[in-house]
């Protein structure tokens, strides 16, 4: 008897421990592409293994009737997405068509869950507004709350559209002596003074232009500005 309770335990030593599984619910929508091959990537932003079985993405809403056809698309039995890990799911790709498109001016909304009807259980939807040309619409940053035109980075971290300044924002100059900074910003970014301040002035291409009579710190806000929206940041310039 001693011997089979050792071999028993022999053997329970080697078994594999099940995935563990994150809620479900915790798994979002991320990025939209309705240019050309269209695509829907969805992110797990947390560090368990979520199970997407039955899970369905349409661009019906499954609580009022069934989707189905060229507006479902079912994710099959087994599907698992990784802790931090992206899925897209794409136009005319083998696995994982997608048969619906996302139209770029009407505005769908698309639905990520399972079930249907009064058992339709809503994990994520998203309701784009008409996209920009060149860009897709997702999370500012993956998994994010704030939406808005990204780089189409499909499969990989989502990144703004917006411009970013260059640098810490920290800068340095001489107290008593006029100061000219130059500030660069990505994707084609203008400048402007976010509100006025006395002593300082910034040109749209750039050129800051301040003067302190003493030793400080003074913060300034400044807007940056390209064809895809506007967005401000606040920089120092340490005078010494």
């Amino acid at each position: 008897m001693k011997k089979f309770l050792i071999l028993a335990l022999w053997f329970t030593s080697f078994a594999v421990a099940p995935p563990v599984f994150a809620a479900p619910n915790n798994v979002v929508i991320n990025e939209l592409q309705c240019d050309g091959t269209d695509w829907i990537e969805i992110y797990n932003p947390t560090n368990l293994i979520v199970n997407l079985s039955g899970w369905i993405l349409t661009d019906r809403n499954p609580a009022v009737a069934s989707p189905s056809g060229k507006h479902l698309y079912v994710f099959t039995s087994g599907n698992v997405i990784q802790p931090k890990a992206h899925r897209v799911i794409k136009q005319g790709t083998a696995g994982i068509n997608l048969k619906f498109g996302i139209d770029c001016t009407r505005q769908e909304t698309i639905f990520l869950g399972r079930g249907s009807g009064a058992l339709w259980q809503e994990i994520d939807s998203v309701n784009p507004p008409p996209f920009e040309a060149g860009a897709t619409y997702g999370r500012l940053t993956d998994g994010s709350a704030t939406w808005g035109n990204t780089v189409p980075t499909e499969k990989a971290a989502n990144t703004s559209m917006l411009p970013k300044l260059n640098g810490t924002g920290i800068y340095s100059c001489k107290a008593n002596k006029k100061c000219t900074l130059s500030l660069t910003a990505t994707r084609n970014g203008t400048f402007s003074l976010a509100s006025p301040k006395a002593g300082v002035s910034l040109a749209s291409g750039g050129a800051l232009t301040i003067t302190a009579r003493q030793k400080q710190n003074i913060t300034i806000s400044i807007t940056m500005t390209n064809s895809y929206g506007s967005v401000n940041k606040t920089i120092t310039v340490k005078f010494a």
